[in-house]
């Protein structure tokens, strides 16, 4: 339950920001995005492939499904949320090294309280090194703050669309893949554990179609877009028919056609996400 209290905490202070500061819808979705990459890749890694951590959230008896569950609670809820309500109090205060102590100390404290609670079990971590990340990242966020909650100027597009690509597609297989849902599963025997090698292949696939779009999308002009979009579903697609011949792929209350449709759907919304920007500002940037 600490999971869900601390992510609805966030949530409603992330909404009073926004609602005081009249952020645009458009620059909200831009950083949550931006920010679910940045924050799963690095937490996939150290999760799931080094095994540096766990997150029991006790929500599940398999420990396995429970700890994915606890992943996306801190990479699809509470770091991203974290990580805007940084970036607002970066921009009004004006004072990044403050921001950077007092959330350091904050998530630190929470952190400790986590291990406390056995919400959170280290293997080949310590408190000090979490407290050293909180830090240095609420540093950095400072740097392009003011890009991604007020677009003045807005990050590069390809910095935009290759980050959402990533988000958008990812999010899906996290839900009902792997050991949460378990709706299907990948298994192409990279990594011993199954969990590890399945979020590794998922989210391989998700990287390869960020860099793709990254570099395709914004050079290509806005009527052939959904043409690329397209193109990049029906690759997923096939790599994923070819996998599921080849046994890496395996279907457990899942089919063909469920498939299609899983790729299909993160790709039009990538669609209107890049349909929306060029709407409000040019995308070429």
């Amino acid at each position: 339950m600490l999971y869900v209290i601390q992510s609805i905490v966030l949530l409603i202070w992330l909404i009073y920001i926004i609602r005081k500061e009249k952020y645009s819808a458009r620059a909200m979705i831009t950083a949550y995005l931006f920010f679910v990459m940045v924050t799963d890749i690095p937490e996939i890694t150290f999760n799931q492939l080094l095994e540096f951590y766990k997150f029991p959230t006790y929500l599940f008896v398999n420990n396995i499904k429970d700890n994915q569950m606890g992943i996306v609670f801190s990479d699809g809820i509470i770091l991203p949320m974290t990580n805007m309500i940084i970036c607002h109090y970066a921009i009004k205060t004006k004072k990044p090294w403050s921001v950077a102590f007092v959330f350091a100390a904050v998530y630190g404290l929470l952190e400790w309280i986590y291990l406390k609670l056995e919400y959170l079990i280290y293997y080949k971590w310590n408190i000090w090194i979490s407290i050293s990340i909180y830090f240095l990242v609420s540093r950095f966020i400072f740097i392009f703050a003011s890009k991604l909650m007020q677009y003045k100027p807005p990050l590069p597009y390809f910095i935009r669309i290759g980050t959402s690509t990533y988000a958008v597609t990812a999010w899906f297989g996290a839900i009902l893949g792997g050991s949460l849902a378990g709706l299907y599963q990948w298994r192409p025997y990279i990594f011993q554990h199954e969990s590890a090698d399945d979020r590794f292949s998922e989210l391989s696939i998700s990287l390869i179609f960020a860099l793709l779009s990254a570099v395709i999308i914004p050079k290509t002009k806005q009527k052939y877009r959904p043409i690329f979009f397209t193109s990049f579903a029906v690759v997923a697609i096939i790599i994923s028919y070819y996998s599921r011949g080849q046994g890496w792929l395996i279907y457990n209350n899942w089919n063909n056609v469920l498939t299609a449709i899983r790729w299909i759907i993160p790709f039009a919304v990538l669609v209107w996400l890049d349909r929306w920007e060029s709407m409000s500002r040019g995308t070429a940037d």
